[in-house]
């Protein structure tokens, strides 16, 4: 019996809601988000691929590329699926402290926010521009034609401003990553009204949700009107996730304290479950917007093993999984970046696979300065000028 308790106590948070003080994060989600920067990473780099973009596109493949896309192995980088897990993470963990009844004010919750996302941001786009504008591009050998849209047209003073304050998508072929920024600021603005609908539509708020980014996503396809308007229209269709995520972290203490903390059998075939579900898109003959839905909601179910499913809460502590929780935003800005360069730099004096190797390390390495010197700077900052803002309005 003691021996058993011994191997529980690590999860004792997980049923007092898992959170810590003052932050609200729950500290095995940040190993996951972690993760996931990494699976992006993998995708951007496969991606470069001809072979590996035509099989994505539909077209015949290799018996090795066939099963790289559609077989489970996807789920190593499955790149898209990823920022979905994002975007759930991010309705997670902002509705947090309005769930527990620490709501900051708007004008408070929107400084700290854009001072989380738009520094590293506006650095990484920065960067990104300033390669792209010095060194030369030339034709790499076997190039995808994916690789190639970025990086293809100088980009001027004024694009590089548009894409710096998120009012266009179309210098954002500087960074393939930098859309779903676009994602998140948008959400932000209206996420404090969301989830005060939230609070009033109850259970019909997540199906509400999903009803109106499908019809955001379905006028989205159709084109036409204004590129602001069209924006808005990407950005609500990925507004249900987000509504997950708060959803999730509202009944989360109900469904810790009614769930046992999975081990051994149980515990993988969950991970194994939410893993096929996010990848079903690419393994089962799903249609493509149920395929989505579904990774959504693997998403979530992925979430909720990482804080009840014992090997997979004790993998995301670790402190690898930590320390690229830690990174995880500096590393899904930069990867792009030095992999371009990389590729115009190293080749043709070197095979372009030399580049493709060196991007993690080299992505890695750049992200532990990034994250001191710009993304930590920045969330201080946030933090002061909410403070600020709080005392003022206390005042």
């Amino acid at each position: 019996m003691t021996g058993c308790r011994r191997r529980r106590q690590p999860f004792r948070k997980v049923r007092s809601f898992g959170v810590t003080e003052p932050d609200h994060r729950i500290r095995s989600l940040d190993g996951l988000r972690g993760w996931a920067a990494l699976t992006v990473v993998a995708d951007h780099l496969l991606q470069t691929s001809p072979k590996v973009g035509a099989a994505l596109a539909g077209a015949h493949s290799t018996a090795l590329v066939h099963v790289l896309v559609f077989s489970p192995v996807h789920i190593g980088w499955a790149g898209g699926e990823a920022v979905a897990l994002f975007f759930v993470l991010s309705g997670f963990v902002l509705a947090i402290p309005f769930w527990r009844g620490r709501a900051p004010s708007y004008l408070s919750f929107i400084v700290r926010r854009i001072f989380r996302l738009w520094p590293a941001y506006a650095v990484a786009c920065g960067a990104a521009w300033v390669a792209a504008q010095t060194i030369p591009r030339h034709v790499l050998p076997d190039q995808s034609t994916w690789f190639a849209k970025f990086w293809s047209t100088p980009h001027d003073l004024t694009g590089i401003w548009s894409a710096a304050v998120m009012g266009s998508g179309e210098p954002l072929n500087l960074n393939p990553s930098l859309w779903s920024l676009v994602v998140e600021i948008r959400i932000s603005l209206i996420f404090p009204l969301l989830l005060l609908a939230l609070q009033r539509m109850r259970l019909v708020a997540l199906a509400v949700a999903i009803i109106v980014s499908a019809l955001c996503k379905v006028l989205e396809q159709r084109g036409g009107g204004a590129e602001a308007v069209r924006l808005w229209l990407a950005t609500g269709a990925q507004l249900w996730l987000f509504v997950l995520g708060a959803e999730l972290s509202r009944h989360l203490p109900v469904v810790t304290r009614r769930l046992p903390t999975l081990v051994g059998p149980a515990a993988y075939g969950a991970a194994a479950l939410a893993l096929m579900m996010i990848v079903a898109r690419w393994t089962t003959p799903l249609p493509l917007p149920l395929a989505y839905l579904v990774c959504g909601f693997g998403c979530a179910l992925l979430m909720l093993l990482g804080i009840i499913a014992a090997p997979l809460h004790t993998f995301l502590m670790t402190p690898l999984s930590q320390t690229l929780g830690r990174l995880s935003y500096a590393i899904y800005l930069l990867h792009f970046p030095v992999l371009a360069s990389l590729a115009y730099c190293v080749t043709p004096r070197l095979p372009f696979l030399v580049a493709l190797c060196l991007t993690p390390p080299i992505t890695i390495a750049l992200a532990f300065g990034f994250q001191r010197l710009v993304e930590a700077p920045g969330i201080r900052a946030g933090r002061s000028a909410a403070l600020w803002i709080e005392r003022t309005q206390s005042q």
